[in-house]
């Protein structure tokens, strides 16, 4: 595998910065605590549906992927809805 791109590497590594803001924020608390959890929670699972779509790329470029791929690749999405039920209480 040819060496990653430097923009993409950087790129990839600023994705962690809102995590990473969001639960300083959430451990020092005040009243942007809660805030700063929901925040954090929507910020992963937004990540997770992109990783979602990016199986579903991989899926669509190779035809020999085994059948339950596509089940795969909606799993991340799925898994994040679910999670995302206890904030609407």
């Amino acid at each position: 595998m040819e060496r990653l791109p430097e923009n993409a590497r950087l790129l990839g590594q600023a994705g962690l910065l809102p995590q990473a803001a969001l639960a300083l924020a959430v451990f020092k608390g005040g009243p942007l605590g809660w805030t700063a959890l929901a925040l954090a929670y929507a910020y992963a699972a937004l990540i997770f549906s992109f990783l979602g779509g990016v199986w579903w790329g991989v899926g669509l470029a190779d035809p020999r992927v085994p059948r339950w791929f596509p089940f795969a690749a909606v799993l991340p999405s799925l898994i994040a809805l679910v999670l995302w039920l206890p904030w609407m209480r």
